[in-house]
C-alpha cells in the first residue's frame, strides 16, 4: 500500500510530518501488508531532502518533484524520482511471456495510444524513438 501526500509547492516540516502520520496510521491499520509513504512535490529542497533520506532509513519513502514541461504546444506533467527507499516484494521467479504489441493492444489500448503519441511528440525534435515492449 501507498500513502501518499501531494504537496503544491516546495516541500515544508507539515508536509513531510504528514505523510510519515498517513503512513504509521495505514500501517497500524493493515498491520499485514507492505507500506510505503509517498510525498509528492513541486520541489523537495536541499534542505528537507535530507531529512527525508534520513527518515527513509527507518520509514520506507518515495520522494517525488512533479513539473510542467512544455512539448511544443502542449503542457505535461513530469515526474522525478528524486528518493526511494521502497524495496519490491521478492516473488517466485515464473516464466514470464514476452510482450508485444499485440498483448499491449489486447490488455491496454488506452495505454499504448499514449505512449505513441508521447513517440511522435518526441520523434519530431529528437529523429527516431525506439519502441520496446515489456
Amino acid at each position: 500500500m501507498f500513502e501518499v501526500e501531494l504537496q503544491l509547492g516546495a516541500t515544508d516540516e507539515s508536509h513531510i510530518i504528514r505523510t510519515i502520520e498517513y503512513w504509521d496510521g495505514e500501517k497500524r491499520r493493515w498491520p499485514n501488508r507492505s507500506h510505503t509513504a509517498v510525498l509528492v512535490a513541486e520541489t523537495i529542497n536541499n534542505r528537507f531532502f535530507n531529512v527525508v533520506h534520513l527518515l527513509s532509513l527507518a520509514v520506507p519513502i518515495i520522494g517525488i518533484q512533479a513539473n510542467i514541461v512544455q512539448a511544443g504546444n502542449t503542457r505535461a506533467l513530469h515526474f522525478h524520482k528524486v528518493i526511494d527507499s521502497y524495496e519490491e516484494p521478492e516473488e517466485a521467479e515464473t516464466s514470464q511471456q514476452p510482450y508485444d504489441e499485440k498483448h499491449w493492444i489486447e490488455n491496454y489500448p488506452g495505454t499504448l495510444d499514449c505512449a505513441k503519441w508521447y513517440k511522435a511528440l518526441l520523434e519530431g525534435p529528437y529523429g527516431e524513438v525506439p519502441t520496446k515492449y515489456f
